[in-house]
């Protein structure tokens, strides 16, 4: 991909590399067709008949989670992958030229919205390297932007057309003919909700709160101040049944906890870990959000263990439309044995949740 000299393809040997990126799915992994009742959750997921700068190609990449697109990103990229809060992972392979003359893994993340892409990709035999950058267009069948080939020095237009899906790519999140589905794992940071068969709506949600309490160590009068930090955004994509608390059928968000000591010897980090939104419901009474989480990333300072993959519950609700103070609620079992109620003034505790929820949009 990418590059104008002509080479023949070479089995990437048994490594890191097969762990992390996909084996490359169109060497046997059969497509597979969207029903009616599917909304895309994952738009760049799929097969794609690709253009690089004129030549003809075919692009083929799956959803990742965020654990599993950490690992792949940074393989690809060779650790120079900078990804923000809240993106979408995906990887995979690309064959471009005639007789599929350049072939090759890619893997990268999405921008917070999901709709903007950056890849970085590695072709097989070793000699060619860079980054594709692509935006989505409208409907989800069509993308483009631009490749830069650090090995070649060159650069030019990259765009594609959708041409099919195949199992296990992600794209669709399927839903039951009463939208009630829940789909764990499931991204709808562009969720598309023309190809639904029924009503949905998005909950967006906002959480930040700043927690300070006074401790002693129990065995002097020396005192130490414990910080509480947790911040983050997601969305939820939800049936617009008369559910009162539906399951969503897509989720999306990040979030990071933090808390510190100060005091005694200076700054201790106690807990220091990213949480990633695994799935949610809404509770269209009280405008509850609660979702489960998974740990994707732990700080290796903190003095309590917070291992990779454990899951957890954060609530949070926005207190604007009950006039109540703004609260929140964390359970992470087996992370510092952690869990915690805050409400905004309590114990002068500093919660902001926003809770927003956007109009049905049923299908045309």
């Amino acid at each position: 991909m990418f590059s104008s000299r002509v080479r023949a393809w070479r089995v990437v040997a048994c490594g890191l590399a097969i762990v992390v990126v996909p084996v490359l799915v169109w060497l046997g992994i059969g497509a597979a067709s969207s029903s009616a009742s599917s909304v895309v959750a994952h738009p760049f997921a799929g097969i794609w008949n690709t253009s690089t700068g004129g030549v003809a190609g075919t692009l083929q990449i799956n959803y990742q989670t965020p654990s599993q697109g950490a690992a792949s990103t940074a393989y690809e990229s060779g650790g120079a992958a900078s990804c923000v809060s809240g993106a979408t992972y995906y990887a995979g392979g690309y064959q471009w030229g005639s007789g599929a003359s350049e072939i090759g893994q890619i893997a990268g993340c999405s921008d917070a919205n999901g709709d903007q892409l950056t890849l970085w990709f590695n072709s097989s035999d070793g000699s060619q390297q860079g980054t594709v950058k692509i935006t989505i267009g409208a409907g989800d069948t069509s993308f483009s932007g631009t490749y830069t080939n650090t090995a070649s020095d060159t650069a030019g237009s990259y765009t594609g057309t959708f041409d099919s899906d195949f199992n296990g790519s992600g794209r669709y999140a399927t839903t039951s003919s009463s939208c009630s589905t829940k789909i764990d794992r499931a991204l709808a940071s562009s969720a598309d909700s023309s190809t639904a068969s029924c009503e949905v709506q998005t909950v967006k949600f906002g959480l930040k709160l700043v927690d300070v309490k006074l401790a002693s160590n129990g065995s002097s009068k020396a005192k130490h101040f414990e910080e509480t930090t947790l911040q983050g955004t997601g969305k939820l994509l939800i049936p617009a049944d008369k559910a009162k608390q539906p399951d969503a059928i897509g989720v999306s968000g990040t979030l990071r906890l933090l808390v510190v000591k100060v005091g005694g010897k200076g700054l201790i980090t106690i807990d220091d870990f990213t949480l990633a939104v695994l799935s949610g419901h809404y509770s269209r009474s009280s405008g509850l959000v609660s979702i489960g989480v998974e740990v994707t990333e732990s700080n290796p300072e903190e003095t309590t263990e917070c291992v990779e993959g454990t899951e957890g519950k954060i609530s949070l609700a926005d207190g604007a439309s009950t006039h109540q103070p703004d609260f929140a609620s964390v359970s992470i079992t087996g992370c510092g044995h952690y869990f915690e109620i805050f409400r905004n003034g309590k114990n002068d505790a500093l919660v902001i949740a926003v809770v927003q929820v956007g109009k049905p949009a049923s299908s045309t």
